[in-house]
């Protein structure tokens, strides 16, 4: 165990690297494309409601990470990141029991 985990530490660490720098640039680039504008889009507005400005989960947390020294501003971005991490964990899981080929 230890020398497998040691010959694989780079790799792990290489990995974390590029995943937190793959999931940093995609909250930025959602940042700048959708405007960084903070609406909540209305349905009762009609057809209109799909084409208002909104923005993205990711972005919201890159846009309003200055404000981490207000108490409730830090308990919502936690909030944020954790419903992004359970969805992604649930979007990216196997549908059903793997095939035995």
């Amino acid at each position: 165990m230890r020398v497998s985990l040691r010959t694989r530490a780079p790799a792990i660490v290489a990995a974390t690297v590029l995943a937190t720098a793959r999931a940093l640039g995609e909250a930025i680039m959602l940042s700048m494309v959708s405007g960084s504008r903070g609406f909540a889009a209305n349905p009762l507005d009609g057809i209109t409601f799909l084409f208002e400005p909104v923005r993205p989960l990711a972005a919201t947390i890159a846009q309003e990470s200055g404000g981490l020294t207000i108490g409730p501003m830090v308990h919502t971005l936690y909030a944020i990141a954790a419903v992004l991490l359970v969805s992604a964990a649930l979007l990216s899981s196997p549908a059903g029991p793997p095939s035995n080929l």
